[in-house]
């Protein structure tokens, strides 16, 4: 009974895919941090995230905090570097580049977001216009570092091009990540690959936009054959690993994930899901250990290492772990729908003698 508890309340527990944010892109107005309505608005913080060799960087998460330190919203970077956060109120804001589980430096910078606003014939503030916001930023590496060493999935693949699929491919890029025409991006990468069908970055991006859109057996199909065109892709192996686990193909989805973990071992997503693979198919004892390794890269931020942890501990009967877990949870995630379910889930958890 009590697994089955858990089961249906980690329903609604937070998801990450390979290319999304942790936490939603679009920000609510319902909250009491803002109290002016801002549906006329489209306002935008963006940027390039490189190294100081101007290379792109590439897996780590952009964090959106209010002036008083709260986290807004948190985004993925793209494999080009880039960021966005839409659909922001006016305010004033901080942008943080997580780095946790690599030698770079976190950076945090501020900006301000200015609308004007005009007040309806009922009475209600709007705000109106637009205020698009640019931030790049040049991570340094730590004493003894080198930025080479950090950025292991980047592993240089060369592959001779014909121009036109090139050229259409860059039109993709641009599209998807500084225009936001998600379709118009998603056609060009299409073509692209018609272009050149070994075209191995047309085929990564093309199989992470399929995952994006929960297309995962065409997912599947594209990034089978970006994996055999570079065998040493990380992105590709991980974002394979991913669709396969959603497939319910779960032994081709951990031979996939262990592969992009050897390749990127400090890849909280790649530890996070091979973890949660590998407990599905009972092989507890290395699920606990992947989880836990993404619990630490993390630094605890992720509320989905908790709580596959918490999942692991209540099958394995360690039901204080679990508990701990769920509490760990409950802290990562303090708005959770389900906060008075999983108190009490705690207190039956504490109550139980393995």
């Amino acid at each position: 009974m009590l697994k089955n508890t858990v089961l249906v309340i980690a329903a609604s527990s937070l998801i990450i895919n390979p290319s999304s944010s942790i936490t939603a892109h679009h920000f609510s107005t319902k909250s009491s941090l803002f109290r002016v309505k801002a549906t006329q608005a489209r306002n935008s913080i963006s940027g390039r995230v490189t190294d100081t060799s101007n290379r792109s960087i590439s897996e780590l998460f952009v964090e959106l905090q209010d002036d008083l330190y709260r986290t807004m919203g948190r985004v993925r970077i793209s494999n080009s570097g880039r960021y966005i956060f839409n659909d922001i109120p006016a305010g004033n804001y901080k942008v943080k580049v997580l780095t946790a589980g690599t030698d770079y430096i976190e950076q945090i910078q501020e900006v301000t977001i200015v609308n004007f606003f005009r007040q309806t014939q009922s009475g209600e503030v709007v705000s109106s216009g637009s205020d698009s916001k640019q931030l790049d930023f040049v991570l340094r590496t730590k004493t003894g570092s080198s930025a080479a060493s950090t950025n292991a999935p980047g592993v240089v693949f060369v592959q001779d091009v014909p121009t036109e699929a090139q050229k259409t491919y860059q039109t993709a890029v641009k599209e998807l990540d500084v225009e936001n025409r998600a379709e118009a991006g998603l056609i060009s990468l299409k073509r692209a690959v018609d272009l050149f069908p070994r075209y191995y970055l047309a085929l990564d991006r093309l199989g992470q936009e399929h995952v994006k859109r929960g297309e995962f057996e065409a997912a599947r199909t594209v990034l089978t054959t970006a994996v055999e065109v570079n065998p040493r892709s990380y992105t590709s192996l991980y974002a394979l690993g991913f669709a396969q686990h959603k497939l319910k193909q779960i032994p081709a989805a951990i031979q996939c994930l262990e592969r992009s973990v050897s390749i990127n071992p400090k890849s909280v997503n790649a530890q996070l899901w091979l973890g949660i693979a590998l407990r599905q198919s009972g092989t507890f004892d290395k699920a606990e250990e992947h989880l836990l390794r993404a619990k630490t890269l993390s630094n605890s931020v992720i509320p989905e290492t908790h709580w596959q942890l918490a999942l692991l501990y209540n099958q394995t009967q360690k039901y204080n772990k679990a508990a701990d877990e769920l509490e760990l949870f409950l802290k990562a995630q303090p708005d959770s729908r389900d906060e008075e379910k999983i108190k009490k889930l705690i207190q039956t958890l504490r109550s139980k003698k393995a």
